[in-house]
């Protein structure tokens, strides 16, 4: 027997990310089903719809499609990125253990404003660029892959994301070499894209020296790794 909303959205979320901790669907408290209220109303007005329809209304892809003017398939391909993003480390607990024991939900509030106004400063450069689309030009496809599949779909979400030091460890496939290559493959997007005139511009050139001075990565980064960065840094220094 089908569950109803909201356990079949969680439940659908648990089967997204398998690798992921399970959230339990019983028992939606109160402050668990306020939890996934927040975290639904993060994302866009469509897909919020398309969520609905589906897991509330009960409607298959082709008929949310049909009124949408969609394709089946496009709805599909909407609703499990939602799914991801729904299922991301940083947003599971909200509705895992509700809103008011997520004692982050302020840093979270604060941290998506600081996004709005970053966002406002480079002309979305920085939130607005999905991964896949620049992974092969920033680190590689299959890092790009592996950050999707964690729920980090946008350049912004990144740039979020390794605010924490031990980020890759949340990130199947990745490890602390292809960790370290994707910090500072992100600098250096960041920092080709901004001229020298934006305020943000000093700003991202420190971001970019403090990732080459973390004292957690000299252990590995000697050899093969050490040398190609190196070469790149001195390509793009006798281009400037």
């Amino acid at each position: 027997m089908k569950k109803p909303y909201p356990e079949n959205l969680i439940e659908a979320i648990n089967r997204k990310l398998p690798g992921q901790e399970r959230v339990e669907v019983d028992a939606m408290t109160p402050d668990r089903l306020a939890g996934l209220s927040y975290v639904l109303s993060l994302l866009d007005e469509r897909t919020r719809r398309i969520l609905s329809l589906h897991y509330e209304g009960g409607l298959t892809y082709r008929e949310i499609g049909d009124r949408l003017g969609l394709s089946g398939s496009t709805v599909g391909q909407i609703a499990g990125r939602a799914l991801r993003i729904l299922g991301a480390r940083h947003r599971r607990p909200y509705y895992a253990d509700g809103l008011e024991a997520c004692d982050g939900l302020r840093k979270d509030q604060e941290d998506r404003e600081a996004k709005r106004k970053l966002a406002e400063d480079t002309g979305g450069l920085m939130t607005e660029n999905e991964i896949l689309a620049v992974s092969t030009e920033v680190f590689g496809t299959r890092e790009g892959r592996c950050l999707r599949s964690a729920g980090i779909m946008t350049i912004g979400d990144l740039t979020e994301a390794v605010r924490d030091p031990a980020w890759y460890r949340g990130v199947d496939g990745i490890g602390q070499a292809s960790a370290y290559r994707i910090e500072c493959g992100l600098e250096r997007w960041r920092e080709d894209r901004i001229e020298a005139s934006d305020p943000r511009y000093e700003e991202i050139l420190a971001a970019r020296e403090f990732v080459r001075s973390r004292e957690d990565w000299p252990e590995w980064r000697t050899g093969r790794d050490r040398k190609e960065s190196e070469a790149r840094d001195a390509r793009k220094d006798a281009k400037g």
